[in-house]
């Protein structure tokens, strides 16, 4: 063999192991990320198809949303005196029941503005009773701070101790949830 054929089968053996790299291992290679390209474009796919869904979801509540808004303003039923007064009464009662001390510092309809003074636990009471009262009560501000000592030895009541709180608490009534008498 001259240098020449060497230099051909030297070539030629390059050339027939580049292809077997390329026959076993790329090839594998390839067929690996067209299968993981073509399970890229289904799940997409599939995002694109809930992204849809998500989106008319939101339209639908935010459909549902209007229409349940435009029919509060359809329920708005002014509530007469006598309503009114129950409903203090209710407060106060409601009040000495989660041992809570009550003060209405001014009612004018539709806005209370309450003082409320007993522990933590006692004012959630009250809160829960609001809630779940058959006026629809939303509380437009609340306000809370822990009494002090300052705050025991000028009230007149001895009920209360260090660790209890007053709260202020500015509640809106605009309508009752149950039909009006």
């Amino acid at each position: 063999m001259n240098d020449h054929q060497k230099i051909y089968l030297s070539i030629g053996i390059f050339i027939v192991i580049i292809v077997l790299i390329t026959g076993f291992l790329i090839c594998p290679l390839a067929k690996e990320i067209k299968q993981e390209s073509i399970l890229t474009a289904k799940n997409n796919q599939e995002l694109l198809a809930l992204k849809k869904i998500d989106i008319d979801y939101l339209k639908q509540i935010e459909f549902k949303y209007k229409e349940i808004t435009e029919d509060l303003g359809a329920l708005k039923i002014n509530l007469n005196e006598k309503q009114i007064i129950d409903f203090i009464v209710e407060l106060e009662k409601n009040a000495i029941n989660t041992s809570n001390d009550l003060e209405i510092k001014s009612a004018d309809y539709p806005i209370f503005n309450l003082v409320l003074t007993g522990s933590f636990e006692n004012l959630m009471k009250f809160i829960g009773w609001l809630e779940n009262s058959t006026y629809l009560v939303s509380i437009e501000s609340m306000q809370a701070r822990k009494l002090t000592e300052r705050d025991l030895f000028s009230s007149e009541s001895e009920l209360f101790s260090l660790g209890d709180i007053r709260t202020v608490l500015q509640i809106k009534l605009p309508f009752k949830n149950n039909d009006s008498e």
